[in-house]
């Protein structure tokens, strides 16, 4: 059975360990080398590791406290060409060579991390313009209200992302087909089923006479509204549900 460190009371301990546990500040401390253990030992080292993190950080922050990067930049080369500049003098070929490979790689290795982080920005940046212009083609297509255009987005925007310049949607790792099972699902076809979920984000349906237009639209009449009318349908919620008015 493993022993509690701390304890209320002794009761439920079995008499032979008593004598492990000493009485201090009124609760049962147990008298064991609690630092040998393995478990305290790691956490021990974690604690030591970060503390020494910081120390060192704080050194270097220190150090360079209120100095201006380009001044410090300036320094240093100055400082590089006394060291090539003594090198050269004592005709240590070698040694000067080694310096010199040495910046440059620091150098270059410094530049390629910026060009990555670059690319990356600009990658994410066309990524997201490829999804944007998809779905705003589309919006118009389908009669996205032009207030809704950002909702819509924003939802494609969990739904889609671009590889090899194509928006494909996704379902967290696995790819989303269209109704077909065979086609990758398109912006088109998802945001024609998009009216079943959120038909506030698109225009009322048109008329036959109107071009690409459906059916006729319901006219109310006395003591009706129609579906395609949510605020009259929120307006009158409560004559609704009474029987006062009907929904055409």
């Amino acid at each position: 059975m493993a022993l509690k460190a701390i304890l209320e009371t002794l009761d439920g301990i079995p008499e032979a360990l008593h004598e492990y546990y000493t009485l201090s500040d009124g609760k049962y401390i147990l008298d064991a080398e609690i630092d040998s253990h393995p478990a305290v030992k790691g956490l021990k080292n974690s604690l030591t590791n970060a503390r020494e993190e910081r120390r060192v950080a704080k050194e270097l922050a220190d150090k360079f406290k209120g100095m201006d990067p380009e001044k410090y930049s300036a320094m240093e080369a100055h400082e590089r060409q006394i060291q090539e500049g003594k090198l050269i003098a004592e005709g240590k070929v070698e040694e000067l060579l080694e310096l010199r490979t040495k910046a440059l790689r620091e150098s270059m290795a410094a530049e390629t991390t910026t060009h990555k982080s670059n690319a990356e920005k600009l990658q994410t940046q066309l990524d997201k313009l490829v999804i944007d212009n998809a779905v705003q083609t589309a919006a118009a297509k389908h009669g996205v209200k032009k207030g809704a255009i950002e909702d819509v987005l924003f939802r494609a925007r969990s739904v889609f992302k671009a590889h090899d310049g194509q928006a494909i949607a996704y379902q967290g790792e696995n790819p989303v087909y269209a109704k077909d099972g065979v086609t990758l699902l398109g912006i088109d076809e998802w945001i024609t089923s998009l009216p079943a979920a959120a038909p506030h984000l698109f225009e009322e349906s048109r008329g036959t006479s109107a071009p690409g237009g459906g059916a006729p639209k319901p006219v109310p009449g006395p003591g009706t509204v129609t579906r395609q009318d949510p605020n009259a349908f929120l307006k009158n919620l409560d004559a609704i549900a009474k029987g006062a008015i009907k929904v055409v």
